[in-house]
């Protein structure tokens, strides 16, 4: 064999050898976390599982035994079908796990667009399938955040490559697994302010949703009723702050009543601005423009809005992978993300605090501010010239 073809062969096996080991280090992991059963897996996942089996299967759905919308619990019906090969709790687990590796993907798809050689979009791939808060949520707790994460994640893809409509499509879907998926919507709302996306293509967002809906409504559930999940949770507590570091962990919820109107306002004007912001830039938005700006609503929004879990943070976590590698001067901030909502996670977990959630909170504002800065400098062009070298003339 020529010594090159040797060469490049031993170099491939290498690199198959490396990515086997990776994929099979992750599911070590994960298997290892799985014997552990949260307050939410005992009182909610598992209950709707097994009322899934007992009843049935699809047939179960047309109750209302689960909080939830519905496209989870398509996903459970899924999962029960593996109960002769899996304990229930690994079985819902494995649910969200499959999609811990779907955002890992999407994430090194993301960094092929700026690197289309070379090991970079690899070692994101390995940040995001090994990242503190993505194992945590999805083996541990068994929550259900990396699915719509990771449709989020193929929204900003496709509007990174241009490919607006289906962008669209990949957020509705999110949007049908939870409702905190409209922390992206500003990026899409600046798709059509600058004509990217044509406004009949908004139409594209409540079809999809629709369909989404439909199989449930089908077996029997009533359309309000399937519609109206989301609404029920808006009510179903009144505290500004379910533990998550944003601006309400300094204001006390007796002041609900004010704050959690002001604050809906708030973030708003916040995602208003946003997009005042990037639609007076005239330069083309670009697949590292994209990404600036879907990190930071996704950081942004969940910090203004009251009523956030510590769990909303999850998907600006993940995003935030992504672009310290467009923007190597940014790696802090998936760092902090990372620490700052994986103590979020664990004081929830082990029912005690470990750092004061004013703590978390006050360094959440640091990286809000942070990314709020760079946002200026990527979107108004008298910043983005002064951050860019002087060209010399001969």
């Amino acid at each position: 064999m020529n010594p090159l073809l040797r060469t490049g062969f031993q170099s491939k096996q290498v690199r198959v050898a490396a990515f086997a080991a990776t994929i099979a280090a992750a599911l070590a992991v994960r298997f290892w976390m799985f014997p552990f059963i949260g307050g939410d897996m005992y009182h909610d996942f598992l209950v709707w599982y097994n009322t899934i089996v007992q009843q049935g299967g699809w047939i179960a759905l047309r109750e209302p035994f689960y909080s939830y919308s519905s496209p989870y619990l398509y996903l459970l019906v899924f999962a029960s079908y593996l109960r002769g090969i899996f304990p229930a709790v690994v079985a819902i687990k494995l649910v969200s796990v499959g999609f811990d590796f779907i955002a890992a993907i999407l994430v090194y798809r993301l960094l092929r667009i700026k690197y289309p050689q070379g090991n970079l979009p690899w070692a994101a791939f390995c940040a995001a399938l090994f990242a503190p808060t993505v194992l945590v949520d999805s083996a541990l707790w068994g929550q259900c955040d990396v699915i719509y994460t990771a449709f989020l994640l193929a929204s900003i893809f496709f509007a990174c490559k241009q490919k607006y409509g289906i962008s669209v499509i990949c957020l509705s879907v999110a949007f049908s697994f939870k409702a905190q998926a409209l922390f992206l919507g500003p990026l899409i709302a600046l798709l059509f302010i600058k004509r990217l996306i044509p406004w009949r293509a908004a139409l594209l967002f409540p079809l999809t949703y629709g369909l989404m809906i439909l199989p449930v409504i089908l077996v029997g559930r009533p359309v309000n009723e399937a519609f109206g999940v989301y609404l029920d949770q808006v009510g179903s507590f009144h505290r500004l702050s379910m533990n998550a570091p944003t601006l309400y962990a300094f204001i006390s919820n007796q002041y609900y009543d004010i704050a959690f109107p002001a604050g809906l306002l708030l973030a708003a004007l916040i995602g208003l601005g946003m997009i005042w912001v990037a639609a007076r830039d005239r330069s083309p938005l670009d697949a590292e423009k994209t990404l600036v700006f879907a990190t930071v609503s996704l950081t942004l929004m969940p910090f203004f809005l009251p009523k956030m879990h510590e769990r909303y943070f999850f998907p600006a976590a993940l995003a935030a992978i992504g672009l310290a590698f467009f923007r190597p001067k940014l790696r802090l901030i998936p760092i902090f993300l990372q620490a700052v909502s994986l103590i979020g996670y664990l004081s929830f977990l082990l029912d005690q605090t470990v750092i004061p959630l004013w703590a978390l909170a006050l360094v959440m504002a640091v990286l809000v501010s942070i990314l709020g800065a760079e946002l200026l400098r990527t979107f108004i062009p008298g910043r983005r010239a002064r951050q860019e070298p002087a060209s010399s003339t001969a």
